[in-house]
């Protein structure tokens, strides 16, 4: 998962693994979609444009994910990762997926 490179996939930077935890340690994302359509949305629903740019982005970043023989097993807006230091027009297009390897 380190060598995956792709704008919709969060980042893994290192793995540390004991004999007691697993440790993923993925690039920072202030918040997830679930917080961000909670926030922006009326009852947690968003606009039609925001959806079908959201819905482009995670099946880039599925597609790529199944490309590299990756799955990701728990795909919910908590894992969904949006960077909230930019205004929507400029950030949508990074919307980020957290994998895990296919087993």
């Amino acid at each position: 998962m380190k060598e995956l490179r792709h704008p919709n996939i969060v980042r893994l930077h290192d793995v540390v693994h004991t004999e007691q935890k697993l440790v993923l340690i993925f690039e920072f994302c202030e918040q997830d979609l679930k917080r961000y359509m909670d926030t922006h949305g009326k009852r947690g629903a968003l606009d039609l444009a925001t959806v079908r740019s959201f819905m482009h982005q995670l099946c880039k970043g599925v597609a790529f994910c199944h490309e590299n023989r990756v799955l990701h097993r728990d795909l919910k807006p908590q894992n969904v990762r949006t960077p909230i230091r930019y205004p929507l027009r400029e950030w949508t297009s990074s919307i980020t997926i957290g994998t895990a390897p296919h087993q």
